[in-house]
């Protein structure tokens, strides 16, 4: 019995993300994928003889990047701050094994990416003491105000303790 794959496998060395009830694949292309030998961890000799350590890069500037996936994380602006060149590299040197290493990097780009995606809530803005007409403060913004420089004194003067 010969066993046929659904249609919308995922291609080899390709990441899945899926955010919104949305999946979005980053191609292998946009992938970069680095073996380096020496990494700490568990392993001894052997981690230094063979490239365990591995460094996954992905390149949201390369053309086969899903164009719907870039603009969703180009309106979170730490993804500008943070990746200004628009790649995201993690390394992972966890394990003995460097399969395992790039799973642990292709987890960690997933949630990187997906943490990318929750745009950060809005501030609420502080609401401004209640005035009178002529721009004085009411009595209970008074009580509140005078309160409130009392916490910050007696937060001050605690101080540092010096060792």
């Amino acid at each position: 019995m010969i066993e046929t794959s659904p249609i919308n496998e995922i291609p080899h060395g390709a990441i899945e993300i899926k955010f919104d009830e949305n999946n979005y694949i980053i191609p292998n292309p946009c992938i970069i994928k680095q073996f380096i030998k020496g990494s700490s961890g568990p392993g001894g000799q052997n981690v230094n003889k063979l490239a365990t350590r591995v460094t996954l890069t992905i390149n949201t500037n390369n053309q086969s990047f899903p164009q719907d996936l870039l603009a969703l994380l180009q309106l979170n602006s730490e993804f500008e701050k943070q990746y200004p060149k628009g790649l995201i590299t993690l390394t992972a040197d966890k394990e003995r094994q460097q399969s395992k290493n790039l799973n642990i990097a292709i987890k960690r780009a997933r949630s990187k990416i997906t943490n990318l995606l929750n745009l950060p809530k809005e501030r609420k803005r502080t609401a401004k003491p209640e005035r009178k007409k002529d721009g004085t403060m009411t009595q209970e913004a008074k009580k509140k105000f005078k309160e409130k420089k009392n916490r910050e004194r007696r937060g001050q003067s605690r101080g540092k303790i010096n060792y």
